[in-house]
């Protein structure tokens, strides 16, 4: 079966390039032109991606990338006609599972939207290990659901991922360029905080979960541009 994306733009000239590129490489591509209606299509048929224009009328594409992850779980690469440091931060800040710019070359565009659909698939599909538990945090891989204690933590698509990673790895110093490849599905750039982003964001979440700081000890930032997730919350480590 032909895994379905909705592409959500209100530029027909990209619309156009992107659904013959997508068409071409075996997808089954739905238009819509505005937020709205991209909602209520999400709301009648399954999509296995969401491609969603930061341009958008009506519903402003960052207000609608919050929508869709207020009430569902497909993974969403946001689309923009530039290359804003701040727009892409902001979009991974509130759930987006990749960004990616125009002028980004046509094979590199294919390359992350397989990423992201293959790490989606690769969760639902994991045999192995199905749920992890590592100093009181609990990750579930089938249902993709986090819990700190008993309460659940609200997680975006990426932030699963990368706790994912920290989490099967606990105890082991993780370079970031290694979380980048392994949890997000691309090669770190020298300019990239994506990692950083979305590690602080994952501190916070854990944090409020308890209503206390101490839960950000829990992953350890080591100088020189590496993460640790500790196995005991009184482990000692060293980060000089």
């Amino acid at each position: 079966m032909r895994k379905k994306i909705l592409l959500v733009s209100s530029d027909n000239r990209m619309t156009e390039k992107l659904k013959l590129e997508l068409t071409n490489d075996g997808f089954e591509v739905t238009k819509s032109f505005d937020g709205m209606s991209a909602f209520s299509l999400e709301l009648t048929a399954s999509y296995h991606l969401i491609l969603l224009d930061v341009s958008l009328p009506k519903h402003f594409g960052f207000e609608s990338l919050k929508r869709f992850k207020d009430s569902h779980t497909t993974p969403i690469i946001m689309l923009s006609n530039r290359e804003d440091f701040y727009d892409r931060l902001y979009a991974f800040e509130i759930g987006a599972d990749e960004y990616l710019a125009s002028t980004l070359d046509e094979r590199e565009r294919r390359v992350r939207i397989s990423a992201v659909l293959r790490r989606s698939a690769h969760i639902v599909a994991e045999p192995i290990r199905k749920t992890i538990d590592v100093n009181n945090i609990s990750l579930c891989v089938a249902t993709r659901e986090a819990y700190s204690g008993d309460n659940l933590l609200d997680l975006t698509g990426l932030e699963f991922e990368v706790l994912h990673y920290l989490m099967i790895n606990a105890g082991k110093i993780m370079a970031k360029e290694d979380i980048s490849v392994q949890a997000l599905g691309r090669k770190i750039s020298y300019y990239d905080r994506s990692i950083y982003v979305h590690i602080s964001n994952i501190r916070r979440k854990l944090a409020n979960s308890l209503q206390q700081q101490n839960q950000n000890s829990i992953i350890k930032t080591i100088r020189g541009g590496g993460y640790v997730f500790l196995q005991e919350s009184r482990a000692q480590m060293s980060v000089s």
